[in-house]
């Protein structure tokens, strides 16, 4: 088949894509890890294989589950032997507001996944890559994506990059701060997190939080923010100045070290137990804006979508919030442009651009 990317990238008269109709065989409902490979040769195409998860038809009304974007999906998640792990995959969306379900299937020993916040957590206990189907159900139609972990070996320094990132807040309740790549402007890397002395590691999560300040300065797609939730067994009082690197590499994130005291597992900061996340998921938007809040639980929430001239779009009040809340604005028919998004909680606020394409 003819692509005109490939004939502007060069190669040759750009008749080189090809597809391939999945067989009803495969849409069972369960994973399958797919390789491809140029007939009669031994050369297998790169990002090789790939998880797949189909259901069979259903009826045409109801839409499958569009995955996220942007997204961790795009680039391998990293984690390390023997170094507690967390990362939290982008919630898929429903064409009819419908909620989701989700499955990870492929992990590696040591490592499980809450399918209620999309959390991985766990100690790693192997090392190599591992591919992962990552789906989405409405109770009738299941989408999935596919998506690599690496797992390092317990000792490595292998990763290098054009790192710039700061450790902005060590607190009871979260580490927090963020952290790209100049040369992979829109990759979401690993960051590990270790005493300052000792190098004894505490844990590791992925930077992949949308952070708008991080966009407004040019920093790829803003999806480099990270929150470490702080494991029980640091909350015994005992003074420990953390750092924060990326994995894999030498590159220590700025604005370390940081102390860390904790007396009680029970007495957080009061800012920590109340701090507000809000993620556009997917930003540029067109048809509508789809927004998960964090944070907020047991408290009012207020969100509000304005144009850029103040008109009101759309609004939303939620007497006691849910651990995660997600909530749908329909812009349809709206200008494109910029939308302006206010989310308060108690004395927390956040507010974040919309573009609308």
């Amino acid at each position: 088949m003819f692509r005109q990317d490939l004939q502007t990238a060069g190669k040759g008269n750009g008749k080189h894509a090809f597809t391939w109709s999945i067989p009803e065989s495969l849409k069972d409902g369960l994973p399958h890890n797919l390789s491809a490979r140029i007939a009669g040769s031994s050369f297998i195409l790169k990002d090789s294989p790939k998880a797949l998860i189909c259901q069979g038809t259903s009826s045409p009304a109801n839409k499958a589950p569009v995955p996220p974007s942007p997204t961790v999906l795009i680039a391998p998640l990293a984690a390390q032997v023997g170094v507690p792990f967390s990362g939290t995959l982008v919630a898929f969306t429903d064409p009819e507001g419908q909620l989701l379900t989700y499955q990870l299937s492929g992990l590696p020993g040591g490592l499980s996944i809450n399918p209620n916040t999309r959390v991985i957590s766990g100690t790693p206990t192997e090392a190599g890559t591992f591919p992962l189907a990552y789906s989405a159900s409405d109770g009738v139609l299941t989408n999935s994506v596919s998506f690599p972990l690496l797992v390092n070996p317990a000792s490595t320094t292998t990763v290098t990059g054009n790192f710039e990132g700061y450790l902005d807040k060590v607190e009871c309740g979260t580490i927090r701060g963020w952290v790209w790549d100049r040369n992979k402007p829109n990759t979401p890397l690993t960051v590990e997190f270790y005493h300052n002395v000792t190098k004894q590691v505490f844990g590791s999560t992925v930077a992949n939080f949308y952070r708008q300040d991080l966009k407004d300065a040019g920093k790829g797609n803003g999806v480099h923010g990270y929150s470490f939730t702080v494991p029980e067994s640091l909350k015994d009082g005992v003074q420990r100045p953390i750092m924060a690197r990326v994995l894999g590499s030498t590159y220590e994130l700025k604005g370390g070290p940081k102390v860390l005291t904790c007396n009680s597992p029970t007495r957080l900061s009061a800012e920590t137990s109340s701090q507000l996340q809000v993620t556009v998921l997917g930003n540029p938007v067109s048809d509508q804006v789809t927004i998960e809040v964090r944070g907020a639980e047991g408290k009012t929430l207020k969100l509000q979508l304005t144009d850029a001239s103040g008109r009101l779009i759309g609004q939303r009040q939620i007497e006691a919030a849910q651990v995660i809340e997600q909530h749908r604005f329909s812009v349809q028919g709206q200008p494109s442009g910029i939308l302006v998004l206010r989310v308060n909680s108690g004395l927390k606020g956040v507010t974040l651009k919309v573009l609308k394409q």
